[in-house]
């Protein structure tokens, strides 16, 4: 009888143990698969609240992938209404703004200063789009903004720490578009909104962050528009006082040192296109572009330069020769900004001085190729 329940406590026991450790097996499997349900509940609630229509607009602020910048439709967004997604000037990139598919801004037809698009209030049709450097004033900018019909949308983003170049008498111009944010815009900070002519002050909808806070930087703010953004009234627009001009261009201009005047340098003639430069292949990382610099070795050769897959420098092309010859590059898009060349034989010194006060700010990266010709 002993032998017998000592026999039968050795089963039990095993038996115990069997399931215990069955039990710690699947246990973890349940609770992944009633995470995964529970995932599932979160989302499915998610796109039934963006699908819903109680609001004009439902927005998202979130961390932006620096790869999202994909313009595209979004089927969640229900006719009539429209995808909006814009992010202001990071660190390290440029902004950008979409409309559905359409990209209003991008590194092709972006610039320093304030970059803004009018679409249509009612079709959301684009209009017209536009970049003002604001360095020396902001007059052209203000007399755009009066322009701009009744109850029509407006896109804008800033491109450069330009935010102290931009006047009370603007800013008060985009109040008239929903603008509140923009009286924090400061040194140091990006700006960006989506407004509309005629609503209420603080209705439209804007992004104020400065470009190296973590916490800030990098932002992106998407949302589903039915237009109007808000109710629309009669605004009558007029500009309190003179318009700012903070210096004679011109005069600057002749001292080598309006900064502008390089940046926005019409005479870039690019060449044949030449993929990846020559490379064998493309480059990996999203902020670089291929390069490739020919001195030259024999007499009769000429200096050669290829940026961002097309030719830049080459046998007459942008005057390249004996000398120096310079490229200015925008440092977040890769949009070469200005080229030059200098023949150092007999240009003399005074020329290459006011090449480096011209360039004596941090505006863009500078390449140079040096040629004998000898």
């Amino acid at each position: 009888m002993i032998k017998l329940n000592r026999r039968l406590l050795l089963w039990l026991a095993l038996f115990l143990t069997a399931f215990v450790i069955f039990r710690f097996a699947t246990i973890d499997d349940r609770n992944r698969a009633n995470d995964e349900k529970t995932l599932v509940k979160i989302q499915e609630k998610l796109k039934k609240e963006r699908a819903g229509n109680g609001d004009n607009l439902i927005e998202e602020v979130q961390e932006d992938p620096q790869t999202d910048t994909k313009c595209y439709y979004d089927n969640q967004c229900a006719l009539p209404q429209m995808l909006f997604r814009v992010r202001t000037e990071t660190d390290n990139l440029p902004p950008f703004a979409c409309l559905n598919d359409i990209k209003l801004f991008d590194t092709e037809n972006i610039g320093r200063g304030v970059n803004v698009a009018v679409l249509n209030g009612t079709t959301g049709d684009i209009i017209e789009k536009a970049t003002f450097d604001v360095t020396a004033s902001d007059e052209k900018l203000m007399t755009w903004l009066l322009k701009i019909p009744h109850a029509s949308l407006l896109v804008a983003a800033s491109f450069g720490d330009v935010a102290e170049h931009v006047s009370r008498q603007c800013r008060q111009l985009f109040e008239a578009f929903g603008a509140q944010k923009i009286d924090g815009w400061r040194v140091g900070s990006a700006y960006a909104i989506i407004g509309q002519r005629g609503i209420k002050r603080g209705e439209a909808h804007e992004i104020v962050s400065k470009f190296l806070d973590d916490h800030s930087a990098g932002k992106l703010f998407e949302g589903c528009f039915e237009l109007p953004i808000a109710e629309t009234t009669e605004v009558e627009l007029k500009v309190d006082g003179p318009p700012v001009h903070r210096a004679d261009e011109s005069k600057l201009a002749e001292l080598g040192a309006f900064e502008a005047d390089l940046l926005q340098n019409k005479d870039v003639e690019y060449g044949d296109k030449w993929k990846n430069c020559g490379m064998s292949r493309a480059c990996n990382e999203q902020d670089s572009i291929p390069v490739h610099f020919f001195s030259g070795e024999h007499k009769d050769d000429h200096p050669k330069m290829c940026i961002g897959g097309k030719m830049l420098f080459d046998k007459d092309l942008n005057k390249a020769g004996r000398g120096l010859n310079l490229a200015m590059l925008e440092p977040k898009t890769g949009k070469v900004t200005a080229v030059a060349h200098f023949d150092t034989y007999e240009d003399g010194y005074g020329i290459h001085v006011a090449v480096l006060v011209r360039l004596r700010k941090p505006c863009g990266f500078l390449v140079g190729l040096s040629y004998l010709g000898f």
